[in-house]
């Protein structure tokens, strides 16, 4: 009986440990192209390459099969697998919006004025440069 206690603890302690970095909800994973499908973290740059182009080595979303960003940037891995998708918005986007938009997410970690959502699996980030507004969601699992 004392180590079946002893090992709930320990497992409880464990998975404590593992999750402390962890502030928020569950985090979006694909882009939703409604009649084209979804593009997923994870996917093979290949089974999208229908929809997107290539601009130097940057795979980039046509512009007729998405809205609400002004471009999406598809960054893949050495693998061609897709592990970033970075939403820049138009000028008139500010940041409070941006981040007020994502609260159903949780409260974000605020770093060097970037807003942070990190589910375990998935980091969100809001971030501006040249007072333009992006987003980001990255794969934690596989890098």
């Amino acid at each position: 009986m004392k180590i079946r206690n002893y090992l709930f603890l320990l497992i409880l302690f464990l998975q404590s440990c593992s999750v402390s970095n962890i502030n928020s909800k569950s985090i979006f994973r694909y882009v939703n192209l409604y009649q084209y499908g979804k593009i997923e973290l994870g996917n093979s740059i290949h089974q999208h390459e229908h929809l997107t182009v290539l601009s130097g080595n940057r795979y980039f979303l046509k512009e007729n099969v998405f809205g609400g960003a002004e471009s999406i940037e598809l960054v893949t891995n050495e693998q061609g697998l897709i592990r970033e998708i970075v939403f820049k918005y138009d000028q008139e986007v500010n940041m409070e919006s941006q981040i007020s938009s994502y609260s159903y997410l949780g409260k974000p970690i605020i770093k060097n004025k970037n807003a942070i959502w990190n589910d375990g699996k998935t980091s969100f980030v809001l971030f501006e440069n040249r007072g333009i507004v992006y987003s980001k969601i990255s794969d934690l699992k596989n890098l």
